[in-house]
């Protein structure tokens, strides 16, 4: 788990400043800011006392260095000096703890990824996965935007597929899919999908139509490098559907220990092409 902060001091998800008592109380703040995320604060286990340990995420990666608006990745915590046993935080997964440690020590965003100007708050829908062992996706059409996803199984984005028990280890060929909704006055602009690493080789499709290759052929890098590296992808405006959902699809090949979009998938809206 992240250290909490000094507990004279809190920082707000909202406005990324840090609070310090007496400015509305941590109870009140509490309340609010789990409304935000759709939690009902008056819900047993949700309740701001002081003798409670009280946790939102708003991703999984408390450890990403770079980011300080309000859609920073990280955690927020509030607890006081006096913590009951009830309200301990459920136990990492060793490859989430592993994932943050590590990050926590060596990664930090591309300079050119900071204050990114029209970054959309909260773009992706849920995330979809399946594992494809006899590589059967791409004739399927799994890439395509019309397709039955009744038996695809929920993925938190960012981790590892190997910390869903509904996965465990595999390693080969696997898809993600998910959507982005663009606001119907988006006719124009295109959008660009920054993704801070995939393990290990992928290939990113937008309603169906490949916009990106980031594997040993396409960068002429060793999978021991692309596993770790953050890349881009332009979708073009001809590709996009504004007021509609546009499918995200994401073909991912891992080879070796644990695969899948491990790092944060932010969505950048930018001039039209």
């Amino acid at each position: 788990m992240q250290a909490l902060p000094d507990p004279s001091e809190r920082k707000s998800r909202q406005s990324g400043r840090v609070l310090r008592p007496g400015e509305g109380g941590i109870a009140k703040l509490v309340s609010k800011l789990l409304k935000e995320l759709g939690e009902d604060p008056k819900r047993e286990g949700l309740k701001a006392t002081p003798d409670r340990v009280e946790r939102s995420l708003w991703s999984v990666s408390p450890g990403t260095k770079g980011f300080e608006d309000r859609n920073d990745f990280g955690e927020l915590a509030f607890a006081s000096a006096s913590v009951t046993k009830s309200a301990a935080l459920p136990e990492k997964h060793p490859l989430q703890a592993w994932r943050d440690d590590y990050n926590a020590k060596s990664f930090e965003l591309p300079a050119e990824w900071k204050k990114l100007p029209d970054l959309l708050p909260s773009p992706l829908a849920e995330w979809r996965f399946r594992t494809d062992p006899l590589e059967q996706g791409l004739k399927q059409g799994w890439q395509q935007a019309a397709l039955n996803e009744s038996d695809w199984v929920k993925m938190r984005v960012p981790s590892f597929w190997a910390e869903n028990d509904a996965v465990g280890k595999f390693q080969g060929y696997a898809w993600y899919r998910t959507t982005v909704t663009l606001p119907v006055n988006w006719q124009g602009r295109g959008l660009r999908l920054l993704f801070g690493s995939v393990d290990e080789q992928a290939w990113v499709y937008v309603n169906g139509q490949l916009v990106r290759e980031h594997t040993e052929q396409s960068e002429k890098k060793s999978y021991n490098d692309l596993w770790e590296t953050p890349f881009i992808a332009e979708v073009p405006v001809n590709l996009l559907k504004p007021g509609q959902p546009n499918v995200v699809a994401v073909r991912v090949h891992n080879s070796t220990a644990n695969g899948g979009l491990w790092r944060p998938v932010l969505v950048q809206g930018v001039a039209g092409k």
